[in-house]
């Protein structure tokens, strides 16, 4: 995926914007991927004073990057009523974009963390 198709603007920001930006994009991407991988958790909604479902990827991303913060809820495919949240804060360094996140079963907190603690290679992943 493109930078663009997450954040239309993107070609028109700021050089230092886009390097910060792209950062965050890839971090938020890696968790986001990571949870999934796990096979326990799916995609649920962003909350951001309201709440919008988000099921995929690039909708979750389209609408993280057009926010100042917000929180990303996964829902749990092992038990019902399991929910999970990841808080990203935006526009500071890139690098601390994931600001709180849930301690929760089946692999959501160690996911979290490899993927948001792990900045080795950023600069050759792809958005």
């Amino acid at each position: 995926m493109k930078p663009t198709e997450i954040n239309p603007r993107f070609a028109e920001l700021d050089p230092s914007v886009k390097t910060r930006m792209l950062v965050e994009m890839k971090i938020v991407k890696r968790v986001i991927e990571a949870v999934l991988a796990t096979g326990n958790w799916k995609l649920h909604g962003v909350d951001f004073g309201d709440y919008e479902k988000t099921p995929t990827l690039i909708e979750a991303m389209k609408l993280l990057f057009d926010l100042d913060d917000g929180t990303l809820m996964f829902s749990c495919t092992k038990e019902k009523r399991a929910r999970a949240w990841v808080r990203f804060v935006f526009g500071n360094d890139g690098w601390d974009v994931v600001s709180d996140y849930t301690c929760s079963p089946h692999g959501f907190e160690q996911a979290v963390e490899a993927a948001s603690g792990n900045d080795n290679d950023l600069d050759n992943e792809e958005v």
